[in-house]
């Protein structure tokens, strides 16, 4: 089983062609929402390389020379048209790998790291509030008219909106950290599913809401969502 991470519908198309006259092809499934089988990936796969153009980057042993460009798996990278890039696995663990969406993860440690990536004063993310001002709620049924209908939340008041993104994010990675200087404010975005029913089907819909981490008052305050 390989899990393959940011594709577009072309490259799907594309996999799909190039490997259904393999043997070993049993066929691809879509992790775009989450599923139970999305859900059992998630605790049984773990990343091995990323590709950045025609570069494949891994880890590879601590005690090698951080120089050496070394092809661990020993798949046919090379004789592919890929060059082999390699760093120690101690620092490709670290930076360079990441964990697949899933629903049931209580353990907040992994968020307190990413948090500390951009603010030295951790908090429980159990305990922080949300904050959504009035007027921050007015300004995006204006300018986000299409995104709260779709997700049937156009008429819904601050606290309501506080209370479904509270909840939402508990289960979601967050990622896109980043702090900025000059306003002395630390952000990130998580990426949120949505069920809305119509009639007797079920829609999903991803949004990408904008948060700001604020320590001091404990607690993430809506900056918007897309």
């Amino acid at each position: 089983m390989v899990y393959i991470n940011n594709v577009t519908d072309n490259m799907i198309q594309s996999l799909a062609e190039g490997l259904k006259n393999f043997l070993g092809f049993a066929g691809l499934v879509v992790f775009t929402y989450t599923s139970l089988l999305k859900e059992y990936c998630s605790h049984i796969l773990c990343g091995s390389f990323i590709k950045c153009g025609n570069k494949i980057i891994m880890g590879h042993e601590d005690d090698r020379s951080i120089d050496e460009n070394v092809n661990i798996y020993s798949y046919p990278f090379e004789e592919n048209g890929f060059h082999v890039r390699s760093i120690p696995l101690s620092l490709y663990g670290v930076l360079l790998t990441y964990k697949i969406e899933r629903l049931f993860d209580e353990d907040l440690k992994d968020i307190c790291f990413s948090i500390n990536a951009i603010n030295d004063d951790v908090k429980n993310f159990n305990n922080l509030s949300i904050n959504i001002d009035d007027r921050k709620l007015n300004y995006l049924k204006v300018n986000k008219t299409d995104i709260l209908k779709r997700i049937e939340l156009l008429n819904i008041d601050s606290k309501e909106l506080e209370m479904i993104i509270k909840t939402k994010i508990r289960n979601n990675y967050i990622f896109n950290l980043e702090f900025l200087e000059d306003y002395n404010v630390s952000k990130f975005n998580v990426l949120v599913e949505f069920d809305v029913k119509n009639g007797t089907e079920t829609k999903m819909y991803k949004v990408l809401i904008a948060l700001e981490y604020c320590a001091n008052e404990e607690e993430l305050r809506l900056i918007t969502l897309y």
